[in-house]
């Protein structure tokens, strides 16, 4: 809760700066593009479920992430950026989960599937682009944060075995969760400033789940969901 206080403050900073700018400014601009996202989540739980790169199933953790924005001045842009993420494999590495009954079992998830939808308000700010004498590549240097609502959805087709060591399971049960959770994200990044061009993005997007522990999926299970992310995107100015 604190970072998302945090988050939320920086939000604000942001406004106020582009409250200070110059609305009128010529190098004010629409643009839309798409990037794509390579995913590593922070938690011990979460990575166990869904490592970057599962080499069992080889794929990565990946999010598509569209977006639309306005440019008000050279310094400061605010965006409309939803993204996709769907994770589909086979097996996944087992966890201890307390059933309905209060009895600790060994949960062994098959055709495990994730998919998590985050739909977030982005302000962006570009300190060093009014600075006439600099290079472009400095002037499309960023800084930023988020906020907004995530879908969060998984579907597990669990064998349960008594303890981790067991080789028969003792029964199977298909474990099912979608739910809505804040989140906010911060990030850095680069991107030409041309009404085409390429952009690299750095970020942490923090996810707190509401881990009730009642369903043995990791999102019930982990108290966060959050990853860093290395997004790689293209832009078209309008």
């Amino acid at each position: 809760m604190k970072k998302i206080i945090l988050v939320a403050l920086l939000i604000l900073v942001n406004f106020q700066v582009f409250s200070q700018s110059e609305i009128k400014s010529s190098t004010s601009e629409g643009y839309t593009g798409v990037g794509l996202s390579f995913v590593f989540f922070t938690n011990k739980d979460v990575w166990n479920i869904y490592p970057f790169l599962d080499i069992s199933n080889t794929s990565f953790v990946t999010e598509v992430t569209p977006y639309i924005g306005y440019k008000f001045s050279k310094t400061v842009s605010l965006e409309f950026a939803p993204g996709f993420l769907m994770n589909r494999s086979y097996s996944k590495n087992g966890f201890f989960f307390t059933n309905e009954s209060g009895i600790r079992q060994y949960y062994v998830p098959q055709n495990v599937t994730l998919v998590a939808i985050p739909v977030n308000a982005r302000a962006k700010i570009f300190p060093f682009a009014k600075n006439a004498m600099i290079s472009d590549f400095v002037s499309g240097l960023y800084c930023g944060s988020g906020l907004g609502i995530m879908f969060i959805g998984e579907s597990y087709d669990n064998f349960i075995y008594a303890d981790d060591i067991s080789l028969t399971p003792i029964g199977a049960k298909i474990s099912k969760k979608n739910s809505w959770v804040f989140n906010s994200q911060v990030f850095v990044g680069f991107e030409f400033q041309s009404r085409l061009g390429l952009g690299v993005e750095i970020g942490y997007r923090i996810v707190p789940t509401n881990n009730e522990r009642k369903v043995a999926v990791v999102s019930d299970i982990a108290p966060n969901m959050s990853y860093f992310y290395l997004n790689f995107k293209g832009r078209l100015g309008f």
